[in-house]
């Protein structure tokens, strides 16, 4: 009865130190506070009766030691603990030994003005409880019995929040830092942990012992300043009990918030313990929540949602923080839109996996990309975040990426390439995630950068798979220069030997090792093939491959590879739907109105491929070749290469438009527009893009001869091209079929076609746009066709250090483009007897100004001076200017190609010293439609102009239309302006006065370039008021914004109105000067032009 009676006591004081701890869990932080007292009393009291208890059980006898061991083991907190052999233990930790199926658990923790304390193990106390010293960090690991059995953890650590969760003996907390741990998570994970769970236990400052959590519950307290004081943990049986009650494991604050990743999405449940308290004493209205994803001392992303508590109680609340990563989340009860309290803690949105995809090049991105839809679904029908950074960033359209797709999040919402935040980016994942499967995508010839964004984070070798995509024509052409020898595997042996070393720096060192970054080691893909353990391959064809042992080796590195197919992938992306194949036109920025144009015209759509702007040799010739070729029956197409999208190259642009051909978005992947478009021709430079059409696409190949062609060195098969374009040289045995001076091309033609056709090849005269069609008669080349020439117009440049140029017909280029060269002089003649008259052409020449009329042939211009030209006017007269017009245009120097003048007016620039570089000319009937453009076909100064005198300096040179004039960020002051307009035909002046240091504002207004201010005074402008009178006043207002010392930039005054300050003696730096149509819309932000004290 004793016994029973003893039990009872205990039982009792439990139940009340269960309802006291309970009853703390809804008291705000100052009410909490003052509870503590009886809430840690009534630990106290518990603690003394389990300890008497233990101590009447010592005295029993050994008929009841079993049952007495049990007592003691579910009552932790007694004072004198056994071994199993029941001797006394005498260690400063409690010693006490479980035995769950061989699984131990040991940890120790880190005591303020202590240290490290002896690592203890199976339930023991780590820590000093009651004696008011803090907890600050903790270590755990299982005790090695089992491989397959990790365990993970993470702190709640005053001022700071949650931290991330670590595992396997890592450090959790802080050191040296003089902060707390106030709670704990712990979990266990790997294959053998659906036997087994952990529970711990914790002893809070004020409140004493605390319930028994388990598998990732919180243990402790948040937002009442409670520290953690020691700590009690056990791997347990998955069927045992918990060692003691659960009750009160987790005290949180009234205004503290529990966060809850939803499965492994990124969403979060947000709850508040507390809620209920909050809406019915009126605490607060709303929850505002702000998840913030920092990096660098940045947030590069933000999430912020607020609702009401109400609601938050009826519904819960569910926040999608939209990526993946750590975020430091901000909660902030308010009332009435006013906050009441705050506080801060750290989310991890982790996954299981995650697909890798920093991907360059455009065959890459295309078999990535067709495979997106597959590789984003996990096997647990979760998706897989999939993080991807691209090279060329506007091929995708990143606002409608696939569910589980998602750009860097380091890099903000402007995607680029920037290997060293991915690498970043990554590290904070698997920090996260340390036990997470990494699948990485690439381009096989960047296998460097995995030595920064896997080994360098040293993510183990069975946590990550790579997938090598094959970069096309560059994969084979590296491939076949490496093993060219006649050893290849001896060079093979070295290149993996070189990998694996630089691998095994990355992993001691953290970073990659000099020398190992991308683009470094290109010719490195297949030492990984064979060298990782989980790889894959993939490449388009595997036919391509050479070495130097007669093939022996490559054949055997091609059945390594996965041969994938562009087609039959686009095939299996339509089979998945039409939701599909929207998601993927759309991520792509596919328009299936590309080739729009010639279906209104009912005509076929010839695309032209292009590579390089900067590499595109004789772009225009080629293409004029095409169109000659086949004439009207198409409408011609512009594909760029992805790296010079036409739309960063205007130049490009202006030529297309010259050429009358239709740009295509150079970011599209070209084979994606085959697929999509089976029905076009191409023609064009040298591409893998043909590995992907078919015969009856292929048209004509450029900068190529057929033998070379077809060799098959290139790594592209060209069997289904119809002719082969390539430039004559003198040495060539065609030269002598072309004309002196003149450029000329040899187009071979496909067996094919020689089977069909009378000739066996083709001449293309660039400067007379003529095609000569030749075939052997007796040993002599014989012309037996022509297409085109007949040029009503001719012409010819003399370029500095070339002298003069071949002549060249109408439409044609006459000059240079990239090489800086100016046209010195022209010269131009009719080739037509159609209709009476000539044409009549001057030269505005550098230092000398307009010359005279030239005319038919005559020179325009200067030779043996180096003078540029400048600008051009040319003019048809008698007959002939009654049936056509002539159009003109110049290529300028800083401007590149202006509009097209016509019938005598000027083209070029006058008063800017500019050269003109190139020209072209053409003949239009009548009244008939300008070539392009023509608007800005002549340059020349017109607006506002202005010029400043700095401090130190001295007086700037003129500025226009905009431009700062003065300084910025070197405190020099402005000490005087002057102000004028140029070539504007309007009555009216342009007049300003300034506030000057000392003398306040000048009485009198300055006006058309006269000096306001002073000069030699060393006197500083502190504002200034510009106005316009007469015409100009009518037609034009004038705006203008300073930059004030302190102040910086203020904003955009107008028409008579101060800009600047009074009063504060505050120096102007810089200032900015516009003229804007009457009415019009003012340059920026117009307040705060003017501070005046």
């Amino acid at each position: 009865m004793k016994k029973i009676f003893r039990k009872w006591c205990c039982i009792f004081c439990c139940v009340i130190l269960c309802l006291s701890n309970t009853a703390i869990a809804f008291a705000e932080n100052d009410e909490s506070i003052n509870q503590t007292d009886s809430i840690s009393n009534a630990a106290n009291e518990n603690e003394t009766s389990v300890n008497d208890e233990n101590q009447v059980n010592k005295e029993e006898g050994e008929n009841e030691k079993e049952e007495n061991e049990e007592e003691k083991t579910s009552n932790l907190g007694e004072k004198d603990v056994t071994d199993s052999a029941g001797s006394e233990v005498e260690t400063p930790e409690k010693q006490v030994e479980t035995n769950v199926r061989n699984v131990s658990v040991k940890y120790t923790s880190h005591m303020q003005s202590v240290g490290w304390k002896n690592e203890v193990q199976n339930g023991a106390t780590s820590g000093l409880p009651g004696e008011g010293k803090r907890m600050e960090a903790l270590k755990v690991n299982l005790g090695g019995e089992e491989d397959s059995l990790s365990v993970e953890y993470k702190s709640h650590v005053s001022s700071i929040g949650w931290q991330s969760w670590k595992k396997d003996g890592e450090i959790s907390g802080t050191t040296g830092q003089g902060k707390a741990i106030e709670a704990v998570q712990l979990k266990l994970s790997g294959a053998n942990s659906v036997n087994h769970y952990i529970c711990y236990r914790v002893y809070a400052a004020g409140l004493g012992w605390l319930g028994w959590a388990r598998d990732g519950e919180i243990a402790g307290t948040t937002g009442m300043k409670c520290n953690v004081e020691a700590i009690e943990i056990r791997v347990m049986n998955k069927d045992d009990a918990l060692p003691g009650s659960s009750e009160n494991h987790y005290i949180p604050a009234l205004w503290e918030i529990n966060t809850q990743q939803i499965q492994e999405s990124t969403s979060v449940a947000i709850s508040a313990e507390s809620i209920g308290k909050i809406v019915k004493e009126n605490r607060a209205t709303s929850l505002e929540i702000t998840a913030n994803m920092n990096y660098n001392g940045k947030a590069v992303r933000t999430v912020k949602v607020e609702k009401s508590v109400k609601d938050i109680l009826e519904n819960g609340f569910v926040m999608d923080f939209k990526d993946y990563g750590r975020f430091s989340v901000n909660a902030k009860f308010k009332k009435n839109g006013n906050v009441v309290n705050s506080s801060n803690t750290t989310v991890d949105i982790t996954a299981d996996e995650y697909n890798l995809a920093p991907i360059s090049a455009t065959s890459p991105v295309t078999l990535f990309s067709l495979s997106l839809w597959d590789i984003t679904n996990g096997a647990n029908g979760n998706k897989i975040p999939t993080i991807v950074m691209l090279t060329r960033p506007s091929a995708y359209d990143w606002n409608s990426l696939p569910e589980g797709v998602y750009g860097t999040p380091y890099l903000t919402n402007v995607q680029k390439w920037d290997l060293d935040t991915y690498a970043a980016y990554v590290k904070m994942l698997y920090e996260i995630s340390p036990n997470a499967k990494f699948n990485m995508y690439l381009n096989d010839i960047d296998v460097d950068i995995i030595h920064q964004i896997i080994y360098a984070n040293k993510i183990p070798q069975n946590q990550y798979a790579l997938t090598l995509l094959s970069d096309g024509s560059a994969t084979y052409n590296l491939f076949n220069e490496e093993y060219k020898g006649t050893n290849p595997q001896s060079a093979h042996n070295n290149l993996v030997k070189d990998w694996n070393s630089a691998k095994d720096y990355a992993y001691k060192n953290g970073k990659a090792k000099d020398g190992w970054s991308r683009h470094k080691h290109m010719s490195s893909f297949y030492a990984v093939v064979t060298s990782e353990a989980n790889v894959q391959w993939w490449v388009i064809r595997t036919n391509l491959f050479k070495s130097g042992d007669n093939n022996v080796f490559a054949d055997k590195a091609a059945q390594k590879a996965t041969r994938k197919n562009v087609s039959s992938m686009l095939t299996d992306l339509q089979n998945k739907g039409n939701e599909t194949v929207e998601e993927f036109k759309n991520l792509y920025n596919f328009n299936d109105e590309y080739f729009k144009e010639a279906e209104n015209q009912g005509k076929k759509a010839m695309m032209i491929l292009g590579t390089y702007v900067n590499l595109e040799k004789s772009f225009e010739d080629y293409t004029n070749l095409t169109k000659l070729y086949y004439g009207d029956d198409y409408v011609y197409y512009y594909k760029g290469h992805p790296n010079t999208p036409t739309g960063m190259w205007p130049e490009k642009q202006k030529q297309l438009d010259e050429l009358e051909v239709i740009d295509v978005d150079s970011s599209i992947a070209a084979e994606l527009i085959l697929f999509f478009n089976s029905e076009i021709s191409l023609s064009g430079y040298g591409t893998s893009t043909f590995n992907s059409a078919s015969d009856d696409m292929a048209c004509g190949l450029y900068n190529t001869t057929k033998k070379s062609a077809l060799s098959g060195a290139s790594g592209v098969d060209y069997s289904g091209i119809d002719w082969f374009a390539s430039e004559i040289d003198t040495n060539s045995k065609y030269a002598a079929l072309c004309a002196k001076g003149t450029t000329c091309y040899l187009v071979e033609f496909s067996d094919e076609i020689l089977k069909q056709d009378d000739y066996e090849f083709a001449i293309y005269n660039a400067n007379s746009d003529l095609l000569t069609y030749y075939k052997n008669v007796n040993g002599k080349y014989t012309a037996v066709k022509k297409q085109g020439g007949e040029k009503k117009l001719t012409y010819s440049a003399h370029v500095a250090k070339d002298g003069w140029q071949a002549s060249v017909a109408e439409g044609n280029k006459a000059g240079t483009t990239g090489q800086a060269k100016a046209v010195e002089a022209m010269k131009v003649r009719l080739n037509t007897d159609e209709y009476r008259g000539s044409i009549e052409y001057r030269a505005h020449v550098a230092k000398k100004g307009w010359q005279n009329w030239k005319k038919d042939g005559q020179i325009a211009g200067t030779t043996g001076e180096s003078l540029a030209m400048e600008a051009v006017q040319l003019k048809l007269t008698g007959e002939i200017a009654e049936h056509y017009d002539i159009y003109y245009r110049v290529h300028s120097q800083t401007y590149g190609w202006l509009g097209w003048a016509k019938n005598g007016e000027i083209a070029g620039t006058t008063d800017y010293g500019k050269r003109i570089e190139a020209f072209e000319i053409r003949l239009v009937e009548k009244g008939g439609k300008a070539p392009g453009r023509t608007e800005k076909h002549y340059i020349y100064p017109q607006g506002v102009f202005y010029q400043s005198h700095v401090q130190t300096y001295g007086w700037q040179n003129w500025q226009e239309n905009g431009a700062i004039s003065g300084t910025s960020g070197k405190a020099k002051r402005l000490e005087a302006i002057k102000v004028k307009l140029r070539n504007i035909k309007l009555s009216g002046n342009i007049e300003y006065q300034s506030h000057v240091q000392t003398y306040g504002w000048e009485k009198t207004w300055k006006k058309n370039g006269q000096l306001s201010g002073t000069s030699g005074k060393a006197k500083r402008l502190e504002a200034v008021k510009i106005r316009l009178t007469g015409e100009l006043k009518n037609k034009y207002d004038i705006y203008y914004r300073v930059h004030s010392q302190t102040y910086g930039w203020l904003g955009w005054a107008k028409n008579g109105e101060a800009a600047g300050t009074e009063g504060f003696a505050k120096r102007l730096e810089a200032i900015q000067i516009v003229l804007v149509e009457k009415g019009g819309k003012a340059p920026e932000n117009t307040e705060k032009a003017f501070v005046k004290k």
